[in-house]
């Protein structure tokens, strides 16, 4: 998980397991493993980014989470294991992965 959530990070199969039914956890479960959206953050522009074979090129799907906490909806995207799941929250700059500090970095304005 990473930009406009409570809590951004990786979340092992343990956690996804505790919210998963059938073993499954779509989008909108692993929002709630992440504590929720931050203000600002733009849940119409997610994205679940699956990484693929070593090489290749990753898949991107478009989810719109606003559409399916306001309503019944039937499209929920299922994670993978190894897939991110990316809510913008502004201009920033995002860095996950193998760092010791992840998250949203917001550029500094010129001359400050």
């Amino acid at each position: 998980m990473i930009g406009g959530v409570q809590h951004p990070g990786y979340f092992d199969q343990l956690h996804v397991q505790a919210v998963a039914r059938g073993g499954r956890v779509t989008a909108s479960q692993a929002l709630a493993l992440a504590g929720g959206l931050v203000n600002g953050a733009l849940a119409e522009r997610a994205q679940v980014i699956r990484r693929g074979a070593p090489g290749a090129t990753p898949q991107i799907e478009s989810v719109n989470l606003h559409a399916l906490m306001t309503a019944s909806s039937q499209n929920d995207a299922l994670m993978q294991p190894g897939d991110t799941l990316f809510i913008p929250q502004g201009e920033g700059i995002y860095v996950l992965g193998d760092v010791r500090k992840g998250g949203v970095f917001y550029p500094r304005p010129a001359g400050g």
